[in-house]
């Protein structure tokens, strides 16, 4: 008992020792030349890297150089957002031979990482089966098992959760496809509920939509009852989201196809670190040729509509559930106009005297019901007295004829402002439609639209 004792107290002042030798100095005046000795570190700090989508149509080079710069930086690890692997989006490469071909190109370039790097599926990893790929969520999901294993599971890292969570699990070939299983959601709470006393939680996962599924509910019922972060990708834009006042992300990419018109649209190639500090998480964004805040995006000053669907001012929806909260980017991105102008999510840019983007929607429009229809204008107008930038929704009948339109019209110059329109659906409407039109507008003029809202407002 006594030399236990004895080398317990051997233990403690060498442990005491070890403490005052990692900073000295020689300064002897009463004032010292620094501001003071609260250094940094502690057993319970610690940093990793985020690394954001590397496909959807790859840009070559940008992953192997985003796994270069973040081994810079001496993470304790590095974790993904999903989307490594171009997976089976060509008829005749969904083959298990090109999947694993594609896996072992991956690994020639994480293998590079000198700190641990954890993989989290993509759309692009495990991919949805659909018309021309009976199998490719089943394929996929057996060539992650050979390289990755488990596609859904947690880690705890200096008493801070880490869970990892697959959106592509229930894309097979049931009716209806799923997001996450009732066993994934099941085990995630069960993960939750076991692991109540540590100190933070971090959530990845690929498909940011499924915040707002019903699947995911249990998961952030559970959720909230704790401190937590949640990182996301596959929007190949950045955007800071608060939703039950716990700070969401999506981040942008490490390669994956993007305009890369920059920081205001959220469209830059970058690496997420985050530092783990005894309070919480301090996360800074560090593009390829800079270093970003990480709240550089966020819903008061992205240049894009954005998805509604998270709890973040400034833009407070209408009374009642939207049934299509937002026309989003990947919607409206499309040509226009027989002289090419793009409509890219928020701006249409004219050159010729008319050009219309008609966009069908997906309610299903009887008569007498209330649309409110919600979107942010602004135009420069040259031409005529007859020339217009227009928002309107369309009521067509069975056989596609139109019976009328209500909306928002510009016939002058005008800065951005908020519109609001109301009306019924008229009679014998058997489909609605978005029409964004510039019309009699000459080459000098554009019109402008975003965060479009559109709610059926029936019931309220």
């Amino acid at each position: 008992m006594r030399k236990f004792a004895i080398i317990f107290s051997v233990i403690l002042l060498t442990a005491a020792a070890g403490a005052k030798d990692i900073f000295r100095h020689e300064v002897k005046s009463a004032k010292k030349p620094w501001t003071h000795e609260k250094f940094l570190n502690s057993n319970e700090r610690f940093s990793f890297i985020i690394v954001p989508d590397r496909t959807g149509s790859e840009r070559p080079g940008v992953f192997p150089e985003a796994i270069k710069k973040a081994n810079l930086f001496q993470p304790e690890f590095i974790i993904s957002v999903g989307d490594l692997i171009q997976g089976p989006t060509e008829i005749l490469e969904q083959s298990p031979y090109h999947l694993r071909k594609q896996w072992k190109e991956l690994l020639s370039f994480t293998e590079k990482s000198e700190a641990p790097f954890f993989y989290v599926p993509g759309n692009h990893d495990i991919s949805r089966t659909r018309e021309g790929f009976p199998r490719a969520n089943e394929d996929s999901a057996m060539v992650w098992k050979e390289f990755a294993g488990d596609a859904y599971y947690y880690f705890i890292y200096k008493n801070v959760l880490f869970l990892v969570l697959n959106t592509l699990e229930g894309r097979d070939a049931r009716v209806p496809q799923v997001p996450m299983t009732e066993s994934q959601a099941k085990w995630a709470v069960d993960v939750l509920k076991k692991h109540q006393d540590v100190r933070w939680t971090f959530v990845f996962l690929h498909q940011p939509d499924i915040w707002i599924n019903k699947c995911y509910a249990p998961v952030e019922e559970e959720l909230r009852k704790r401190k937590y972060t949640s990182f996301a990708g596959d929007w190949h834009h950045y955007i800071k989201f608060k939703r039950h006042g716990r700070d969401h992300y999506a981040l942008a990419t490490a390669g994956g196809i993007s305009q890369m018109r920059g920081v205001k649209y959220g469209e830059f190639d970058h690496l997420t670190y985050v530092t783990m500090t005894e309070k919480e998480p301090v996360i800074v964004n560090i593009a390829l040729d800079g270093i970003l805040p990480e709240d550089v995006v966020t819903p008061a000053n992205i240049r894009k509509p954005y998805r509604n669907h998270l709890d973040t001012e400034p833009f407070v929806p209408a009374k009642g559930e939207p049934w299509k909260a937002v026309i989003d980017s990947h919607t409206l991105r499309k040509n226009i106009g027989r002289n090419g102008g793009t409509l890219d999510g928020r701006v249409v840019k004219v050159s010729g005297k008319s050009c219309v983007e008609l966009i069908d929607l997906d309610h299903p429009a009887p008569a007498g019901r209330k649309i409110l229809l919600h979107a942010g204008c602004r135009a420069d107008i040259n031409g005529g007295k007859d020339a217009s930038f227009n928002v309107r929704i369309r009521m067509l009948d069975a056989k596609g004829k139109l019976l009328g339109s209500e909306g928002m019209t510009l016939k002058k110059s005008s800065a951005w402002k908020n519109s609001s329109t109301e009306f019924t659906v008229l009679p014998g409407t058997a489909k609605l439609q978005l029409e964004i039109s510039a019309l009699n507008m000459d080459e000098k003029s554009c019109g402008e639209v975003r965060n479009i809202f559109i709610f059926d407002t029936t019931h309220y």
